[in-house]
């Protein structure tokens, strides 16, 4: 009985007690939003005092419960300045939290993976490295990569600007820059251009630039630098779904459907979209030309603890291109596929990194009279990459140990009779390393990397960077280091005989690789709306591969054979400053780009003096933004007579576009814009350049939970 009467006045007793503990307790909640778009931001990290914090979801809201009392609200973001909010709490209350978070002026907490192929913050980088936002692409109104990163300071596209054409930085052309998907080499060149209107950038999450020589860390073609898209990954918060449509002028039409989805340890993310234009990338003609682009990717991860993962994915591009060529109109009908399987494990300080990648690209070209090529008709070409990888990174008391080795097959074979023996193959192995020694303010990164090939041996590719931090505002970055660029098959295995020219091409089995060696140095300062950043270069360039005349074989043609001849010099100064006031954001650049080719004493040919850009970005409403971007070009020498003598310039180009973009309910988006507002129409440049306007219409759903 009295055990009974025990238990009875425990079970009232304890509501009574605990009922003065949960009279003391209160809820603070809220959403955390961007400043200047009005989204909700994801994964923002939201503390509060003597909490030990929580994050956003997919509509930027979080919750705690704590005790009665006062408290600071503190929302930081990768990309954003922190904010803050004290909020009194009273017993049994609800208190509603909203924090506007401002797009920093740099993004100094951004992480990067190319500048050290590993993770590292923006700010800790040792060489001068570039981010293009999913966000900075998407105010360019920019269908592809090429048309979304014309607008950044020191990088021009061989043919024009704006232009679909590859890239080039600090003076050096696109075959001598590395383009790389998810850290791996895109195939595909053209007459030893790589198109990076290709791909669009819907997939695209981030586009990463690193200028100057990066053969230390990725071998060939890195002599001018590498620019590294970063496709999007999935968020893994739930069931997202969205979906694209765009019209304009120039018979521009785009559609697109993306969807992603967490189940459990796999996170999941597909984007399928169809672009059409009645231009063709890299040519000027306005009437009866198109391009139609297909474009599908596929990215899985598997991450079913913290210390492993492993993901995979795929892209498919096709692409059908026209272009009136005299009294005809050429054709090129491109289709590009890569896959890659990746894994990241992590165990006792040592982290492994092996991917195996495959990228296969088919070029056939075909010329007809009608505005549909004849079937069966045209040569085809088809390149192909196999590659073998595996990274490796560790700490050696206490600095950071980075080392790698890359296995490759490259093979190429072509019907037209322009490869030797039809079909070729290449084989290489590249070793690499670097240390990084660092303390709180110095960071110095040595590197080398050996690379065999079995037709034209090994080179030796050295390089040093160091950033020293002089307080946590300014940072100075210094570095030197050697490139080098490989024969490519054409230059190697080209036969090529155009009777009805005069002439003949053929390649050259004993050309050595092109080399290079540069200096680079800058210094940043960067405040919480405010950065300016600078840096200049030097680089000197010899054995560069060219066609040079040769003996005659009595047949009566000119005769040309690639040869290691060419030796020349870039060097310049590269200035940018933002500044982000409020709700407008201002940023500005100027590129100033001096060339000499070393035989004549003349500047190269193809290559601006000076460039510069200016963007303004307004949001005054919440969800309504709009920016205006103004790009220069100026004056580019494009021929010389035989004795170097420029005869023939580019006039300048002044483009000014225009976007304006407005959140609408129910998840769309609705934007309109204009290319190049005033018409501008320089002579003899590479692209159609006319005004080009368009409207867009996306629509994105909130995160839905599947658990």
């Amino acid at each position: 009985m009295r055990a009974a009467l025990l238990s009875a006045a425990i079970a009232v007793a304890i509501p009574l007690l605990a009922a003065p503990a949960h009279a003391q307790s209160g809820v603070i909640r809220g959403q955390v939003l961007d400043r200047d778009s009005g989204k909700p931001v994801v994964a923002a990290e939201v503390a509060v005092t003597g909490h030990s914090g929580v994050s956003t979801d997919g509509d930027g809201r979080w919750s705690v419960s704590l005790p009665a009392g006062e408290y600071a609200v503190r929302a930081r973001r990768i990309g954003y300045a922190p904010a803050s909010k004290p909020v009194l709490l009273q017993a049994g209350d609800t208190v509603d939290v909203r924090l506007q978070l401002t797009p920093s002026a740099l993004p100094l907490d951004e992480v990067v993976v190319t500048a050290s192929r590993r993770e590292q913050r923006l700010a800790d980088v040792t060489v001068p490295t570039e981010i293009i936002t999913r966000e900075n692409i998407a105010a360019t109104g920019a269908s592809n990569v090429a048309a979304a990163i014309t607008e950044q300071t020191g990088i021009q596209f061989d043919g024009g600007h704006p232009s679909g054409s590859g890239v080039m930085l600090q003076g050096l052309s696109n075959e001598r820059v590395l383009v790389l998907v998810d850290g791996q080499p895109i195939y595909g060149r053209i007459s030893g251009t790589l198109d990076l209107a290709r791909v669009p950038t819907s997939i695209v999450d981030r586009v990463e630039v690193v200028k100057g020589p990066q053969a230390a860390l990725y071998g060939s073609e890195a002599m001018g630098g590498v620019v590294n898209v970063v496709t999007r990954s999935p968020e893994g918060v739930g069931l997202n779904a969205g979906a694209r449509v765009t019209a304009g002028s120039a018979g521009r039409r785009e559609a697109g459907v993306s969807g992603e989805m967490q189940l459990g340890e796999v996170a999941a993310l597909a984007d399928i979209g169809r672009r059409d234009v009645d231009r063709a990338a890299g040519r000027p003609e306005e009437t009866g030309a198109l391009a139609e682009r297909f474009d599908a990717v596929g990215r899985a991860v598997w991450r079913p603890d913290s210390n492993f993962s492993l993901e995979t994915s795929a892209l498919y591009l096709d692409e059908r291109q026209r272009w009136p060529s005299g009294t005809q109109f050429d054709f090129a009908d491109n289709t590009q596929m890569s896959a890659r399987i990746a894994a990241d494990w992590r165990t006792g300080g040592h982290q492994f990194r092996p991917t195996i990648y495959v990228s296969d690209f088919e070029h056939l070209a075909r010329r007809s009279a009608f505005l549909q090529p004849i079937a069966g008709t045209g040569d085809r070409q088809d390149q192909r990459l196999v590659e073998a990888e595996l990274l490796y990174g560790t700490r050696v008391f206490g600095q950071a140990l980075d080392a790698g080795l890359e296995v490759k097959q490259e093979r190429i074979s072509s019907t037209d009779g322009r490869i030797e023996g039809g079909t070729r193959t290449l084989y290489s192995a590249e070793p690499f390393a670097q240390l990084e020694w660092s303390t709180d303010r110095w960071s110095v990164v040595p590197g080398v990397r050996v690379s065999w090939n079995e037709r034209w041996g090994s080179t030796v590719s050295p390089r040093v960077a160091t950033r020293y931090r002089l307080s946590d505002a300014l940072s100075i970055r210094a570095g030197a280091g050697r490139g080098y660029r490989a024969p490519d098959f054409k230059e190697l295995y080209l036969q090529f005989i155009n009777d009805a020219a005069g002439y003949a091409v053929y390649g050259n089995h004993d050309l050595r690789p092109e080399h290079s060696t540069n200096l680079t140095g800058g210094i940043e300062w960067t405040g919480a709306r405010l950065y300016s950043r600078g840096q200049v270069f030097w680089n000197d360039l010899h054995d560069f591969i060219e066609t040079r005349p040769t003996v005659g074989d009595g047949t009566g043609l000119l005769l040309f054979q690639y040869a290691n001849v060419a030796r020349a010099r870039t060097y310049g100064a590269e200035l940018e400053a933002g500044l982000v006031f409020r709700t407008v954001r201002f940023e500005a650049g100027y590129a100033w780009l001096g060339t000499e080719d070393v035989s004549t004493g003349q500047p190269l040919l193809g290559r601006p003096e000076h460039s510069g850009r200016l963007v303004t970005t307004v949001s005054p409403t919440r969800g309504l933004r709009a920016t205006v971007s103004g790009i220069y070009t100026g004056t580019t020498p494009m021929e010389r007579d035989e004795a170097g003598v420029i005869t023939s310039e580019r006039e300048s180009f002044l483009r000014f576009d225009a976007r304006v973009a407005q959140r609408l309910p129910w998840g769309l988006e609705l934007s309109v814009g204009a290319d190049n507002v005033f018409d501008r129409r320089p002579d003899a440049w590479a692209d159609a350049v006319g005004r080009e306007w368009y409207l867009g219409l996306t629509w994105l759903t909130s995160s839905l939970s599947l658990d």
